[in-house]
């Protein structure tokens, strides 16, 4: 079995106090801590996406940095700062204010609606309805990645969470996703809640991330202490048994490949 890199790069603060996640993250053998909160979830961030509800505490931008740079100075593991970011069409401009000017390691891109869809709340009426949503679905993930705004796309699988009609052709969409994400340089995540909850799905992303050589991002998706590092050593499993390319760590928007043994 493969070993585990030690790397978790998709954690949220909005619902625990910061130090409770970093004493977990520890705990678990954390080596690489990603703190990427929801940009909606900054005072500057809501205003764009309003109708997505608040999963916990809102603060500033400016609170958020320093908070993640002051416990980066003094952590024993190595901290990195990112971003969740929202993917709808149309908002890339006032994303982008949001983002400038700060020294992000990376940010995470994410889609949780379908065209004003909420992917978490709607419940498909049929198949062909269903199937519709992940087609749409696959072609907002290539979007996302074509935006040229993240360095990762967060769980690509997670229109399951709602909608159970999974195409035949799904692994033919997740093909293309991974084609576009390797073409743009954008690493796909195996998400540690996507793995506990539809490890199949996931290992068919992963077959595909293999075929295109796309790299991966290994996050647990964690918003409370126990849910740090989740699944994620049986995502690393997968990635190494589909055999892709490798893990990506990163730091100032630079990139480094970890391959599996």
């Amino acid at each position: 079995m493969a070993e585990w890199p030690g790397v978790d790069y998709h954690t949220h603060i909005c619902e625990a106090p910061i130090d409770e996640m970093l004493a977990s993250a520890v705990e678990q053998g954390v080596r690489e801590y990603g703190i990427s909160e929801h940009i909606f979830q900054l005072h500057e961030g809501h205003p764009i996406f309003p109708l997505i509800p608040d999963e916990g505490t809102r603060f500033s931008r400016q609170w958020y940095i320093e908070t993640c740079l002051d416990r980066a100075a003094t952590s024993p593991i190595d901290i990195r700062l990112g971003l969740e970011v929202d993917f709808v069409p149309g908002t890339e401009e006032r994303v982008a204010q949001v983002l400038d000017g700060i020294a992000w390691d990376y940010l995470i891109g994410s889609v949780h609606e379908i065209d004003g869809v909420d992917l978490f709340e709607y419940v498909p009426e049929d198949v062909d309805d269903g199937q519709r949503l992940w087609r749409r679905y696959g072609e907002l993930l290539i979007a996302a990645v074509e935006s040229g705004l993240f360095d990762v796309i967060a769980h690509p699988v997670r229109n399951m969470v709602r909608n159970p009609y999974v195409p035949s052709d799904v692994a033919d969409l997740f093909a293309a996703v991974a084609e576009s994400a390797a073409r743009n340089q954008v690493a796909l995540e195996l998400n540690g809640e996507d793995t506990r909850r539809w490890p199949e799905m996931v290992r068919t992303l992963a077959k595909a991330c293999s075929d295109a050589s796309c790299a991966v991002s290994l996050g647990s998706d964690a918003h409370r202490p126990a849910s740090v590092a989740q699944s994620l050593r049986t995502a690393t499993s997968i990635a190494a048994e589909t055999r892709v390319p490798g893990v990506m760590s990163f730091k100032r928007r630079d990139r480094h490949l970890i391959h599996l043994e």
